[in-house]
């Protein structure tokens, strides 16, 4: 077999394997609710009571009409779910499969993938909680909401590539992961989700200095009818090239070592 022959034989063998761990992402969502009544719709319930009863309170705390809080409360807090357990769960994924990967002949990137299209599907079932804020609440015009593609589509590519690199990191250094835990509650409050950053007045700069901040307007923005600004778009293309950058780098030189790692 030519070097070429054998080029093309693995790239094929990673595209497969990474296409049977997408359809195990989708069976992790069915096992974790198989025993239940309602299933998946689960996610949906639960999320839509928490979107509603932090609306209702924080209306009220914040002096805001519930016919503009809901539909900016409802697309952050839905997206952020996606970004939040993205980041815990890709960063984690090496260790939690550490039985698969020393035991089968599996790529890590094969098990990233899966952990995000378990996100992914997460999300989807989500959406209907943003489609009914939209209706009921904003009357966002078509053009801008079709920013959503290729914005969200960015959005994937930064949290692959970025948490892609945390894991390997975390596989080293197991002390990363409690600290993405410990912090990622941090960036929780310090995120404009259930409050907007012009709240902050002088302080501004503390939210317009996050990232996240950054990320999520490219999502949330779209949907509420509004353009993303330029500021938003340069800090999440800048967050992109640095995450693909380091995830490159991270995966050739781990590539052979990760698994003595684990």
């Amino acid at each position: 077999m030519s070097s070429q022959d054998k080029e093309k034989y693995t790239a094929k063998g990673h595209t497969r394997q990474i296409f049977f761990w997408v359809v195990l992402g989708w069976y992790d969502i069915l096992a974790r609710y198989r025993s239940t009544t309602l299933g998946i719709l689960w996610i949906v319930i639960i999320n839509a009571m928490t979107v509603f009863a932090i609306g209702f309170v924080f209306a009220s705390l914040f002096g805001i009409e519930l016919y503009n809080y809901f539909p900016y409360l409802g697309t952050g807090y839905i997206f952020w779910i996606f970004i939040n357990n993205s980041i815990v769960e890709i960063s984690s994924s090496l260790t939690s499969y550490r039985f698969i990967l020393h035991n089968h002949a599996v790529t890590p990137m094969s098990v990233l993938v899966r952990v995000l299209v378990r996100n992914l599907i997460i999300l989807i079932h989500n959406l209907p909680i943003i489609v009914a804020l939209l209706v009921l609440y904003s009357n966002n015009p078509l053009p801008q909401a079709l920013l959503i593609v290729p914005n969200f589509l960015l959005v994937t590519i930064i949290i692959l590539s970025g948490c892609g690199f945390l894991a390997f990191a975390c596989a080293r250094f197991r002390d990363i992961q409690m600290l993405i835990n410990a912090a990622i509650g941090v960036l929780f409050l310090i995120t404009p989700i259930i409050w907007s950053a012009e709240i902050l007045t002088e302080r501004a700069y503390i939210a317009y200095l996050n990232p996240l901040t950054h990320i999520l307007d490219i999502l949330r923005k779209p949907l509420l009818g509004e353009m993303p600004s330029l500021s938003n778009y340069a800090m999440s293309l800048g967050i992109a090239f640095i995450c693909i950058v380091l995830f490159f780098i991270t995966y050739r030189y781990s590539e052979k070592k990760y698994i003595f790692w684990l």
